[in-house]
């Protein structure tokens, strides 16, 4: 355990009995790093925790990062907290915060603890500061939960909203942007945004979320060679139909017009150059993509 934790007893009362519904301040320590809450119940923050790590959920980036490197939290009770309100423990977390947030090795963002329910933390949004989350979503005419969820980044802030969006303390700052809104290189020309590259290139948008993403191919009469948000690695995939080919040693610009000099379909050249046995009368001994 890391030097200011090392030694300090994790429960403050050797009688104290821990259960599953104790409130206390607990620590979760994942490798050699650490990080301290509260809750006014252990079992339910536990659970909570690990969902939110498995399903790569976590409001905390630095908490998912250490889980996703090394795996295994491991859950410390560090203070059993008597007859508990919501004020009592947020005041006891704020004591091992003060005491652990300028070490290296400590996982909390924030300096300062939160409330548990993230609908009462106070947020930004273009630029002024709302009290809380509830607060916000009347002023925006929708649902907490939609805000909440544009502010852990599970969904895409819509288009009609600005994307200044954050909480007030413990944000790393991250705007959590509707993705059609980003900028798209589509063979080295940059589009503001999915929807600019979709219309100029005569698709849907999700058409082009599906080639950036490589859920699907880019087909052949599209003619592109390269999709992907600009700044971001390229995952498009190329439809194989645009792909040099060489057949008994000459080189083809394409598996179309490769298939056509053969004589056959592009569907049947595409098995042969996937392992499908080539019938003895096209008289084809080498048959591979280009390097």
């Amino acid at each position: 355990m890391v030097s200011p934790i090392r030694n300090h007893k994790y429960l403050a009362n050797p009688g104290d009995v821990v259960h599953m519904n104790s409130a206390c301040i607990y620590l979760i320590e994942i490798g050699s790093r650490y990080y301290v809450g509260s809750t006014m119940a252990l079992g339910r923050r536990i659970s909570c925790h690990i969902n939110h790590l498995k399903a790569q959920k976590s409001t905390n980036p630095i908490l998912q990062a250490a889980y996703n490197k090394h795996g295994d939290p491991r859950f410390h009770v560090v203070e059993i907290v008597k007859k508990p309100t919501r004020d009592k423990l947020h005041h006891i977390e704020q004591h091992y915060i003060d005491m652990l947030i300028h070490d290296d090795q400590c996982m909390n963002i924030a300096a300062v603890a939160q409330k548990g329910n993230p609908e009462r933390r106070r947020v930004i949004y273009d630029g002024v500061l709302y009290e809380s989350v509830t607060d916000l979503a009347n002023h925006l005419g929708v649902k907490c939960t939609n805000v909440v969820s544009w502010l852990s980044g599970r969904n895409p802030i819509p288009s009609r909203f600005s994307t200044d969006l954050r909480y007030e303390i413990g944000d790393s700052g991250l705007v959590h942007s509707n993705p059609q809104i980003k900028p798209v290189s589509v063979d080295d020309v940059v589009y503001e945004s999915q929807s600019e590259a979709a219309l100029a290139v005569g698709v849907s948008i999700s058409q082009v979320s599906d080639w950036i993403c490589g859920r699907s191919p880019i087909p052949l009469r599209y003619g592109i060679k390269s999709i992907h948000f600009v700044g971001h690695p390229d995952k498009s995939r190329i439809n194989p139909a645009i792909r040099r080919v060489v057949v008994n040693g000459v080189e083809f610009p394409s598996c179309t017009i490769a298939a056509k000099s053969v004589g056959v379909s592009k569907v049947q050249f595409g098995q042969w150059l996937n392992g499908k046995q080539i019938p003895a009368k096209y008289n084809i001994h080498e048959l591979r993509y280009a390097q």
